[in-house]
């Protein structure tokens, strides 16, 4: 048993199916009423054509009312053969609608539909999607809505749009819809290469001409088509945005370096750097530059010294370890080692006997 077959053997589908059939039915008026409340229509001009023809055979009758006749007959006519042409293709829309809804028909399309998605033709794809999706509109708020045509893959769109067609409305002007307030003009779409994907070059012709067309849902009502509304989330204000006026509050607080700012928040330079900057930019908080942290930076080797030198006495210390655990570079380390030894003979001197 083939994919299709299992198909319309299920429960699921067959449900669907019906659901279908019942949408359908519920949103486009019975064909057959239609077509009766035509053909009564008609029935009736040709009742008013046929009496003013005899009026018509009265010698007597007055040129005006003679001549009036004469339009009303004309008018009447061509009214007719509007009403049989209607007629006509509403009983041909009601053979395709017949067609279009046989379960068989819908698996299908589905069936067709689901191969092609799972391949590898993106242009055949698009094509597709196109036949169900009406279009995609966002705005600047993150709004997304995604209208999507409820025939799908029923039919052919050209049979479909042609029994849906509504003569009250031109196919150039556009739906006046809830995602009205945010449509663009859109970008102009491009046919598709499909290849060889369709076997008839008509057809394939046909749905790409469909495809590329921005008004081709134009004729058909909003009872078909559905909106589902998507709000893009806002995305969390990086690290450096969050904490920029923490950071530079931070750094003329404690008049610290860039070295200290960056050992306090345990994050790397670049990063503080961005933070400062989004603190000017945004806060009008301005912790840039080195002055901030020229007086500590000039009296630290000083008031670190003995720390320094107490470090250096240790087993295994080294300039590069404490370059780590200091946060300090070697020269400013080395100076730090010179003034303790200044401080521990100035000391020396002060404690020593006269």
């Amino acid at each position: 048993m083939n994919h299709k077959s299992k198909l319309i053997e299920s429960t699921e589908f067959n449900e669907l199916a019906k659901l279908i059939q019942k949408q359908f039915e519920e949103d486009c008026p019975e064909l057959s009423l239609k077509i009766s409340t035509l053909q009564s229509e008609l029935k009736q001009l040709e009742r008013l054509r046929q009496g003013w023809q005899r009026s018509l055979g009265n010698p007597d009758l007055a040129p005006e009312t003679r001549s009036a006749l004469e339009q009303d007959i004309a008018d009447a006519v061509k009214q007719g053969y509007e009403i049989e042409n209607r007629i006509s293709e509403l009983e041909s829309a009601s053979s395709k609608t017949r067609e279009a809804l046989d379960p068989v028909a819908i698996a299908e399309r589905l069936d067709s539909l689901a191969k092609l998605l799972e391949g590898d033709h993106a242009s055949a794809m698009n094509v597709a999607l196109s036949q169900h999706i009406e279009g995609i509109y966002c705005n600047d708020a993150g709004k997304v809505v995604v209208r999507m045509c409820r025939l799908g893959a029923l039919a052919n769109p050209e049979e479909m749009l042609h029994l849906l067609a509504r003569p009250d409305v031109d196919v150039s002007d556009s739906q006046d819809t809830g995602t009205e307030s945010i449509r663009n003009k859109g970008r102009r779409r491009t046919r598709r290469n499909l290849g060889d994907h369709f076997e008839d070059d008509d057809v394939a012709d046909f749905v790409n001409d469909f495809a590329v067309d921005r008004h081709r849902y134009s004729q058909l009502g909003d009872e078909w088509f559905t909106e589902d509304v998507f709000h893009i989330p806002d995305r969390p204000p990086c690290w450096s945005a969050a904490h920029a006026r923490e950071v530079a509050e931070y750094r003329l607080d404690n008049e610290a370096s860039m070295e200290e700012t960056v050992d306090h928040f345990k994050k790397t330079m670049p990063t503080i750097r961005k933070a400062l900057k989004y603190a000017k930019e945004h806060h009008g908080i301005d912790a840039l530059g080195k002055a901030i942290s020229q007086p500590s930076r000039r009296y630290w080797a000083k008031d670190h010294a003995l720390q320094v030198a107490q470090f250096f006495r240790r087993p295994g210390a080294s300039v590069k370890k404490a370059e780590a655990v200091f946060g300090k570079s070697q020269p400013t380390l080395a100076k730090a080692k010179r003034l303790a030894v200044e401080i521990e003979k100035a000391k020396e001197t002060a404690s020593s006997p006269d």
